[in-house]
């Protein structure tokens, strides 16, 4: 149960008419919806997966990792508990830098990056790790460092500091995207807490700054070219220009009803690029149609919802936190992809969960539901009232 102090960091949402704990033992569980809803976004993308690699080995690597990913979800979820989640949050973090040190300096290289590591038969992307490292990280140092009053910018130094190691390591691999992301998913997380207003204007003025001191120092040229595109796609028309065209291309092909599975003219003729990958949604939207795109949209958002709901219902500041950054965790990641194929973003690699290829990326999918699920269970021994974390 949250404490008194705790609960001064919270405001409510609107009390139902009835307690959790009278409903409780009437409602289908929310991890029930959780793994459902995982469950069918896994299926949709292995089915997707195959027909844009036409069933080379890449769609079996999937495969294999979607069952090491089902494994570790079930691990967690049902037999890692909060209290002991949240002490393995710090070696986590630990582990996480070494990783990422060990890919700067022994890493395989693909594509002008250095982001994979082998070890023994494991190929991995540690980046992809820090996604949820980041978000526990920034869960156990607001549980651990709660207070009656409003957070001050100087209050979050030490936090800001650690996102700061992992962002750095990250970028310079590079990989701008999932360093990115992995920086948003802790935003995300801290703008559901009580700030001091002088203390948001001073975040403001920094992250001006920053970004300004990143524009002219940080972003390679090729970083820059992706910005300009996506106002401009004609700067570039046989690269990154190319690429968002065919996507729209693509997409737009599949009308209202798509063209049907395996029938996607712009994907098997090898018009689109990055078809696995960066443009997964492409495809599935080429051969299934835009009222199936509204769909599988309405299934992130439906377990984003689930997500702030168990946030709600968890029963420590730690799982509730937790809980709103795998919400953030799955909106980012989707909400991004899918504005890049759309043109809305510019093409920064970020994967699609569920549905682009990428190991790892799909381990830590389920990961992040294996959180949820764990959150759940222990809010279903004692809850709490509906709470949220910003007035």
């Amino acid at each position: 149960m949250l404490k008194a102090r705790e609960k001064s960091l919270l405001s409510f949402f609107p009390e139902k008419s009835r307690s959790h704990e009278q409903v409780g033992a009437k409602e289908m569980p929310l991890y029930f919806i959780v793994l459902l809803v995982g469950l069918i976004l896994l299926s949709l993308g292995l089915l997707n997966l195959y027909s844009a690699t036409g069933g080379s080995a890449l769609f079996y690597a999937q495969l294999k990792h979607a069952m090491i990913g089902i494994i570790a979800m079930i691990f967690i979820g049902f037999f890692i508990s909060q209290q002991y989640l949240n002490m393995a949050v710090m070696p986590f973090f630990v582990l996480n830098l070494l990783l990422l040190g060990l890919v700067l300096v022994a890493g395989d290289s693909a594509g002008g990056a250095q982001r994979w590591i082998a070890l023994g038969p494991i190929r991995m992307q540690p980046s992809e790790l820090t996604k949820i490292c980041a978000l526990l990280l920034v869960a156990k140092y607001l549980n651990d460092h709660r207070s009656s009053k409003a957070y001050a910018i100087g209050d979050l130094l030490p936090l800001i500091g650690g996102m700061f190691l992992l962002f750095s390591l990250i970028f310079m691999q590079p990989d701008l995207g999932t360093a990115g992301v992995m920086f948003l998913i802790g935003a995300f997380q801290m703008t559901f807490i009580k700030f001091d207003k002088k203390s948001l204007l001073k975040w403001g003025v920094v992250g001006f700054g920053f970004a300004a001191f990143s524009w002219f120092f940080l972003l390679r040229p090729y970083q820059k070219m992706r910005i300009f595109n996506l106002f401009n796609p004609h700067i570039d028309p046989s690269g990154l220009g190319y690429n968002a065209k065919q996507s729209l291309i693509t997409i737009g092909s599949g009308g209202l009803f798509g063209k049907g599975y395996l029938e996607g003219t712009q994907t098997h003729l090898m018009f689109l690029p990055a078809r696995q990958t960066d443009f997964i949604f492409s495809v599935y939207a080429e051969e299934h149609g835009f009222l199936m795109g509204v769909l599988l949209i309405f299934l992130y958002f439906a377990l984003i919802y689930c997500a702030l709901e168990i946030s709600k219902k968890a029963k420590s500041f730690f799982a509730c936190l937790t809980a709103i950054g795998i919400a953030g965790y799955f909106l980012l990641s989707f909400g991004i992809n899918i504005a890049m194929v759309l043109g809305l973003f510019p093409i920064v690699g970020v994967p699609l969960p569920f549905f682009s290829h990428g190991g790892t990326s799909l381990i830590v999918s389920f990961i992040a539901i294996g959180l949820l699920i764990s959150v759940n269970r222990d809010s279903r021994d004692r809850r709490i009232h509906s709470v949220y974390l910003r007035s």
